[in-house]
């Protein structure tokens, strides 16, 4: 039986003991300037806007892509959005008790300079893995969508910094 365990590191970027471990997710939290944050329902469940990284990206280049298909933003903005890496989770794969992968899950942070009312986020992705749709939600409706957030660090860290 598969196993994870998940450690947080608040950090602008991957800290030398992690270098060698290779990223395979970069998420984003997007936060609008009501003070809202963007979702994406994936047909199974809720997640923050990002997704895997592949073999020739860089994490930057892996959120450009993945913030275009899932809601839609163009280059053009993702270049003019103040963004910035906050932190990461280095992942632990386990089965039977035997570590057999170790990886990382970067997050991100952009600030959108007008309102969740003034945005109109649309997925561009076809196919099997495409996002429904997405929408803004309050920062205290978060732990609703999401039941491991509460106690993580990307959370303490947010609520911290923007939600106090």
């Amino acid at each position: 039986m598969k196993t994870y365990t998940r450690n947080w590191f608040q950090s602008s970027q991957v800290n030398n003991e992690h270098r060698n471990l290779k990223t395979h997710q970069v998420w984003s939290w997007i936060i609008s300037n009501d003070s809202k944050v963007l979702i994406v329902d994936d047909k199974t469940k809720f997640n923050f806007p990002g997704g895997t990284v592949d073999n020739t990206e860089t994490n930057l280049q892996t959120l450009e892509r993945e913030l275009y298909e899932e809601i839609g933003m163009e280059k053009e903005m993702f270049n003019l959005t103040e963004k910035y890496q906050f932190g990461y989770y280095v992942i632990e794969q386990f089965d039977e008790n035997k570590l057999v992968d170790e990886y990382l899950q970067v997050r991100f942070l952009l600030r959108l300079d007008k309102s969740s009312l003034d945005y109109d986020f649309k997925p561009t992705e076809t196919g099997a893995l495409a996002i429904l749709s997405c929408k803004f939600v309050g920062f205290e409706e978060l732990t609703n969508y999401f039941s491991w957030l509460q106690d993580s660090g990307e959370y303490k860290f947010i609520k911290n910094h923007f939600f106090n």
